[in-house]
């Protein structure tokens, strides 16, 4: 056999294996195309179009995928053993047998409860602080209207004060009418 021959049937074998490594991964994050696939995976879809030309999968990418859905790095790559850690789902033969998104992702089911109660946790507070919004601006009614009265009371205390000077005789006249 000649080189040129090996080198031809490497490249063909190597097509394959990228193709159905590319194909694993598109399966395990839902991906209906390679602009799915570049949105999960947080990268422009030039750079699923260059893998594609080089075909090389960056390995970045099948630890991303693992990771954000709890899949078998090995089956990922190789194609071997079960699609999901901790699972005995078969990859090869259920490929067409998509699995909800708890067992796709039992990490995300659980991350999707933890923020739908923070999301109601966030509504009680914000319910609380319109509670202490209304209870502040009674308050703030309320300070201005015993600053009002205490306006009132310093001016009417001023007036009696007045009145009183008038209708006191001075000190030394007291003095004079008690001798």
């Amino acid at each position: 056999m000649a080189i040129s021959e090996l080198i031809s049937e490497f490249n063909v074998e190597s097509s394959n294996q990228f193709e159905e490594r590319l194909s694993r991964l598109m399966l395990v994050a839902k991906a209906s195309g390679p602009s799915d696939l570049a949105k999960v995976l947080e990268i422009n879809p030039s750079s699923v179009a260059a893998a594609k030309k080089r075909q090389q999968i960056p390995t970045g990418w099948i630890e991303k995928i693992a990771t954000t859905y709890s899949a078998n790095a090995n089956w990922l790559f190789f194609g071997e053993g079960p699609m999901y850690r901790g699972d005995e789902i078969a990859a090869a033969g259920q490929a067409d047998q998509r699995p909800s998104s708890e067992e796709v992702c039992p990490r995300c089911a659980k991350l999707k409860n933890q923020l739908e109660e923070l999301r109601q946790e966030q509504r009680k507070e914000r319910e609380r602080c319109d509670e202490l919004v209304q209870r502040l601006l009674q308050a703030s009614d309320r300070l201005e209207e015993v600053g009002a009265t205490v306006l009132r009371l310093t001016q009417d205390n001023a007036e009696l004060r007045i009145q009183l000077a008038r209708a006191a005789p001075e000190p030394a006249e007291a003095n004079r009418k008690s001798a």
